[in-house]
């Protein structure tokens, strides 16, 4: 037989061979293009391939495959399309930032308040309480808490964010860590305030023992109080805040300090302008509702805790707003309630409210005090004391009642 016809078959029969192959390839393949759904073997093994392929960490929103990159005879099963389409929203969600997850700011400051604040469900005011002002009355919905104002953070435009709160609101809160983001909720409250009245302190500052007049007055066109020290006659400080009363309670205007041996400084609540101003320094700071001074404070706080007694009676309760001083100094005050006290002041024994601030940084004030629910929720008592770098007290402030005629 010539060479050539040999070649010819040999080559028809690698032909016939290869030609089953394909035809068996291809019968074998096609259950697995056909049948989809989530358990096809090399639709599972492709997902297994893509989400190992690349090392390093997943990128924030992974992007699924187009249709247009499979093979344009076949398309893709409708289950399939699904799944493959659920994780990268899974993804999105997962990764997204949180000013993007919460894009309805009225929704963070419950979420952001501290804990201490939310924990207390609102107790209902006393029945017999006096109404003096109708800026006094708690709120019918929320009494003890109005509302919550955002602090702005430091790089952020010195505007302040409030949200009122429904007691719905307030019993549903219970974050777990206050905020480290730099910005921070605070509350501001519904108040009671007492009425005109001049009370006469026993005083101690260092070395000095003397009398303190604590004097504080108020109408329809606002209020004037003022605290005047003095040993043996000859003053030692003089203290006075002229405001108003708001929603929020005692709204300062204007705080001026005086101390033997030292210029008077001021510090100005600019209402208008949304400003905290001071003489003799540049400091400058935005103005949030519910802020005080370092002498409006004691009303205000006496006035808080006149409006919800039950809810400021025990810990974890806490009292939050901001103080400002003379020196151009803003912080955020804090008061926890520590209990009730029987102590023996000057004008008897006394089951007192005791509430106390601590220092947040070295030569910061800690500030404890016993509040009298028989005259007010004033304060009976009142400690403040300067804290040094290693906690020691450089110097301290108290008053103790000794007449309220």
């Amino acid at each position: 037989m010539p060479r050539w016809p040999r070649r010819a078959a040999l080559a028809g029969l690698v032909l016939l061979v290869l030609g089953a192959h394909a035809l068996l390839l291809q019968r074998w393949a096609a259950p697995a293009v056909d049948a989809g759904g989530p358990a096809a073997p090399a639709v599972l093994e492709l997902r297994r391939v893509e989400d190992f392929a690349s090392p390093g960490p997943a990128p924030p929103a992974p992007v699924p495959a187009a249709p247009a990159e499979r093979p344009a005879a076949v398309a893709p099963p409708a289950p399939q399309a699904e799944a493959r389409a659920a994780p990268p929203a899974d993804a999105a969600a997962a990764t997204a930032p949180a000013v993007a997850a919460q894009p309805d700011p009225p929704a963070l400051p419950v979420a952001r308040a501290p804990a201490a604040l939310a924990a207390a469900a609102p107790a209902a005011a006393p029945a017999d309480a006096p109404a003096t002002a109708a800026a006094d009355a708690p709120t019918a919905d929320a009494p003890g808490l109005a509302e919550l104002t955002r602090l702005p953070a430091p790089d952020e435009p010195p505007l302040a964010q409030t949200v009122a709160l429904g007691p719905a609101a307030l019993a549903a809160a219970r974050p777990a860590a206050a905020v480290t983001t730099g910005s921070e909720w605070l509350p501001t409250y519904a108040t009671l305030l007492p009425p005109p009245l001049r009370w006469r302190y026993r005083m101690r500052r260092g070395l000095l023992s003397g009398v303190a007049v604590f004097d504080w007055q108020r109408n329809d066109a606002g209020y004037r109080l003022s605290l005047d020290g003095s040993v043996a006659g000859l003053p030692v400080f003089e203290w006075a805040s002229t405001g108003g009363i708001d929603a929020q309670g005692v709204a300062p205007t204007r705080l001026v300090m005086r101390t033997i041996g030292r210029a008077a400084r001021a510090a100005n609540f600019q209402r208008d302008s949304g400003r905290i101003t001071y003489s003799g320094h540049d400091a400058e700071h935005p103005l949030l509702p519910g802020t005080q001074d370092r002498l409006s404070w004691l009303v205000q706080l006496a006035g808080v805790v006149a409006a919800a007694p039950a809810r400021f009676a025990a810990p974890p309760a806490q009292i939050a707003f901001q103080v400002s001083g003379v020196r151009g100094d803003l912080g955020v005050w804090r008061f926890d309630v520590v209990g009730e006290q029987a102590i023996e002041a000057s004008i008897g024994r006394v089951q007192a409210l005791k509430l106390r601030r601590e220092a947040e940084r070295a030569f910061d004030t800690r500030g404890e005090i016993w509040l009298d629910p028989q005259r007010h929720h004033l304060p009976v008592r009142v400690v403040l004391s300067t804290i040094g770098r290693e906690g020691e007290v450089v110097e301290a402030l108290t008053l103790e009642l000794e007449s309220t005629r």
